[in-house]
């Protein structure tokens, strides 16, 4: 006859790190807070240049203005987010992130 198996030791519950969430949560971010720095100088100068009480062809043609401005820069924000979220997730400053 064969000896009784130990009692087994529960194993302790999975802790939730959500790791992927949070990176993508920074490089959203960090998108947005670049992509804002490098396009809020133009659009700002477009829409200053309209006249008070500006028609809706004037501001449609300042949007038209700020989005060619903007879509040259967008690849920019997109690396700059990229880098600063692997550099500080490499150097462990941003919190939730695997060192």
């Amino acid at each position: 006859m064969a000896a009784p198996l130990p009692p087994r030791r529960p194993r302790p519950a999975p802790t939730f790190r959500p790791q992927f969430t949070l990176t993508v949560v920074y490089l959203f971010g960090f998108f947005m807070l670049y992509a804002l720095m490098l396009i809020a100088p133009t659009m700002i100068e477009s829409y200053r240049a309209l006249p008070p009480g500006a028609s809706q062809e004037d501001l449609e043609l300042a949007s038209d203005i700020a989005r060619r401005a903007a879509r040259p820069r967008l690849w920019i924000a997109g690396v700059a987010a990229l880098a600063s979220v692997a550099l500080g997730s490499y150097t462990g400053v941003l919190p939730g992130t695997r060192r």
